[in-house]
């Protein structure tokens, strides 16, 4: 969960709380318990939404890393098989200025 996110949470949380006086009543006692179980439900989805985000972001980062990895291969590969090309060209050419 980012902490943009925390404030929202914390707004949804205020708005599932009644506003009523916890006294020794039954009443009150089942109501509470009633909005805490909701309370609960609701952020066990936040943590939920945050753990998938987690988890897409994790294997987005793994694609990344492993596609730069061959992007640095195929580059390097490319690279080296222009020096060669141009060191094989000068030393044709050398060699036709020395004969």
């Amino acid at each position: 969960m980012s902490p943009n996110n925390i404030p929202t949470v914390i707004y949804n949380i205020e708005q599932l709380l009644p506003n009523f006086p916890i006294n020794d009543s039954v009443a009150d006692k089942a109501a509470l318990l009633t909005t805490m179980e909701e309370m609960m439900k609701k952020l066990d989805e936040i943590y939920l939404q945050g753990e998938q985000s987690y988890k897409v972001t994790r294997k987005n980062l793994e694609f990344t890393k492993k596609l730069l990895f061959w992007f640095r291969c195929i580059f390097g590969i490319l690279v080296f098989s222009i020096l060669l090309t141009v060191s094989s060209l000068l030393t044709t050419r050398n060699l036709e200025n020395l004969k």
